[in-house]
């Protein structure tokens, strides 16, 4: 089941929407023992209803995120192995240059080949802000002031070291790599 247009998990508000799930569809290259294509679709059962809170996701087109920062949101944890949040929060992080990216998680077991150019890291090198256990598959968006500041999703939580560590950024699938696969599985004809 999905919620939609919820702020609070353990409220219940007029502005929320049930859904079941009828399909999930995993990347055909995942595999829960690599951090490597770490996407699926989701097929509901029926359409969502539109409104102020529940509002189609404008899916980021270039291959580069020329951008500072990027926020993200969730339910997680608010501290690394702390309580879950009980109201959706979000962080503000600075998207960190790849070859970063890729010096801070050159060893880890799971990333046989390093990160990916459909990963990127984001978070606040000096530490205190991040994305937490309870967050991954969440949404990373950029708010566009040119675009009368529309929300792009430029990415899905993936994993990270700990939570909110000093040189520890979060790892991010990176969306823009995956269009071509989004497009062919939302717009197959039955």
């Amino acid at each position: 089941m999905v919620r939609l247009g919820a702020r609070q998990l353990n409220e219940t508000s007029a502005t929320q929407q049930d859904i079941k799930i009828l399909i999930i569809v995993l990347h055909p290259k995942y595999r829960s023992s690599a951090y490597y294509h770490d996407i699926a679709l989701l097929k509901l059962t029926r359409r969502a209803k539109f409104s102020e809170q529940v509002r189609p996701a404008c899916l980021w087109q270039l291959p580069e995120l020329q951008i500072p920062t990027v926020v993200a949101a969730g339910w997680g944890r608010t501290e690394f192995l702390g309580a879950k949040s009980n109201a959706l929060r979000q962080v503000d992080l600075d998207v960190v240059p790849q070859m970063t990216c890729k010096q801070i998680y050159r060893k880890e077991r799971r990333l046989p080949r390093g990160i990916i150019e459909g990963q990127f890291c984001a978070g606040y090198l000096p530490g205190g802000r991040d994305t937490c256990q309870g967050d991954s598959g969440g949404p990373i968006h950029a708010l566009l002031p040119e675009y009368n500041c529309v929300a792009f999703v430029v990415g899905i939580t993936s994993f990270g070291k700990f939570c909110a560590a000093p040189n520890a950024p979060g790892v991010y699938t990176r969306l823009y790599s995956y269009l071509d696969w989004i497009e062919k599985i939302a717009f197959k004809q039955h």
